[in-house]
């Protein structure tokens, strides 16, 4: 063979084997991207699914507090799924059926115990109206009254009933009013002059006041008239009690104290 056609021989090798190393480079490339991508777009399974999916919850509700009603959900969720951990998991699998049992019954009593307490308490927090100062939209007799001139025998008390319709089903409203300089230094200590008891509406409500004579005659020389708005229980009267001490004491919250106008 001539040595020129040698040349072009060995050259013509070369490259063929160039060309062959880069193709199996890129073939395996490929075959790597593939994997990569088959493992990327692979799903979780259910295992892992359920962890992840827990934790995520978990952190949600740390960060917002879920209503009452949820958190007895979750509550009633958590204790379920302990039992079936303790029935089902690799760990308590070959446990005997009374120990699973027992252990469940430990755990769902703790928790419960631990929890059920804390729930209703939040719930009593709940059901009791907070004081605020925007119950009562006006309060007094309608006019102010002309000193000397008849005894004013009536006042009133008009109420944003919407801010309370949530207490409608344990409260009613009862209005009280008292004069403000009397003997008693406490406020809850004083004698009150009181409406009825009203329901609960979701709209602006009047509360009717009846003064009695020992009232009536006090404005001859009292000025200056207490208002306070009661949510007293429905099975509570307000025949029963004479002052806010003893309608607190019978559950009554009261929610709102003003004064003025006179009467």
């Amino acid at each position: 063979m001539a040595k020129g056609e040698r040349k072009n021989l060995e050259r013509l090798l070369r490259s063929a084997w160039e060309r062959q190393t880069a193709l199996r480079a890129n073939l395996q490339d490929a075959g790597d991207g593939e994997v990569m991508d088959k493992n990327r777009s692979n799903p979780l399974n259910i295992g892992d699914s359920i962890g992840l999916l827990g934790l995520l919850a978990g952190i949600f509700l740390v960060i917002f507090a879920p209503p009452l009603l949820f958190k007895a959900i979750l509550l009633t969720a958590v204790l379920i799924g302990f039992v079936i951990f303790i029935h089902r998991s690799h760990w308590t699998h070959k446990w005997s059926k009374s120990l699973k049992a027992t252990v469940s019954s430990i755990i769902v009593l703790s928790l419960g115990g631990l929890t059920v307490p804390q729930l209703l308490n939040d719930w009593n927090v709940e059901q009791t109206p907070v004081p605020v100062f925007n119950y009562i939209i006006t309060w007094g007799p309608g006019q102010i009254a002309s000193y000397p001139g008849p005894p004013v025998t009536a006042t009133f008390e008009h109420i944003a009933g919407h801010l309370l319709f949530r207490y409608r089903s344990r409260y009613k409203l009862v209005g009280v009013c008292f004069h403000a300089n009397t003997i008693a230094s406490d406020v809850r200590d004083r004698v009150l002059q009181k409406s009825v008891a009203y329901d609960i509406v979701d709209e602006p409500e009047a509360l009717r006041i009846d003064l009695d004579e020992g009232f009536q005659k006090e404005e001859l020389s009292v000025r200056g008239t207490s208002y306070a708005l009661l949510l007293v229980p429905k099975n509570v009267s307000p025949s029963q009690f004479s002052t806010i001490r003893q309608a607190e004491a019978m559950g009554a919250v009261m929610v709102q104290g003003t004064t003025g106008p006179l009467p």
